[in-house]
């Protein structure tokens, strides 16, 4: 039981950014930069959904059709379909990267952990 413990000390540890070595210091920037980046087209997309759909009804002193109302609509729908197509995938791919780096810190420390209880 102790072993599970610690075991799930170490995963928690390596999920943690701050007490990473700093070897892959590059990797981790881009896993960062890559989350932030696919998180602000899915938020420019769903900023410009939002002016898409409020500029035919904010200007009330000009008379809209109701295919401009319809037309402002589906291109809101398409631009947060667009940020969450272009976003999605960068989110997912520096989230990887972040797994990926916990994953080799992990199999580091195991390696140390067999290393020692085998010299024993």
């Amino acid at each position: 039981m102790k072993n599970i413990a610690t075991l799930v000390t170490q995963i928690l540890e390596a999920a943690d950014c701050s007490k990473r070595p700093s070897a892959y210091r590059y990797a981790r920037f881009w896993a960062g930069a890559l989350t932030v980046l696919g998180t602000l087209f899915v938020l420019a997309g769903v900023l410009l959904a939002i002016v898409l759909i409020l500029i035919p009804t904010v200007g009330g002193w000009v008379p809209r059709r109701g295919h401009e109302v319809l037309a402002g609509v589906v291109m809101a729908v398409l631009s947060v379909l667009a940020g969450a197509l272009l976003g999605g995938p960068l989110i997912v791919a520096g989230q990887s990267l972040r797994v990926l780096l916990a994953q080799r810190l992990l199999l580091e420390r195991l390696n140390q952990h067999v290393a020692r209880s085998s010299d024993q």
